[in-house]
């Protein structure tokens, strides 16, 4: 897990959860209790949306991650990884190689992404209503 900065993090979580950074404390314990709990930052390269189902290409992506629709990419900078995110539908503005800020999960293979800044613009996972949490789908 990143603690790189904590503080944009809190920037970027109350529009999540239409909370204040004085209000809960909830993205801090996200990032201490949740074993599998990552922050990523770089650019996302290739970022394509995908019904549950569907792929194209190789195999990278695990068949858990084509069994549900979502947007994947992968992330270049300090991290190289590979990160989806649930979506019912696809990303209004979502351009290649745009800048990413990424709190997610870590699956192994993959990140979860469960909200991410593009460009300084908030998406968030079809499963926001959960909270931040690696347990859920």
């Amino acid at each position: 897990m990143s603690h790189f900065n904590l503080r944009f993090f809190y920037q970027l979580y109350p529009p999540y959860l239409g909370a204040t950074t004085q209000t809960t404390r909830e993205p801090e314990n996200f990032l201490e209790t949740e074993p599998a709990a990552v922050v990523l930052y770089g650019r996302a390269l290739y970022p394509l949306f995908y019904e549950s189902g569907k792929r194209w290409g190789d195999d990278s992506y695990p068949q858990f991650v084509r069994d549900v629709s979502r947007l994947q990419f992968r992330i270049i900078g300090p991290e190289q990884r590979l990160v989806y995110i649930p979506l019912t539908i696809p990303p209004a503005y979502f351009p290649n190689a745009s800048e990413v800020f990424i709190v997610g999960c870590d699956t192994g293979k993959v990140v979860r992404a469960l909200v991410i800044a593009v460009n300084g613009r908030v998406m968030t996972s079809a499963a926001s209503g959960m909270g931040l949490t690696c347990s859920a789908p």
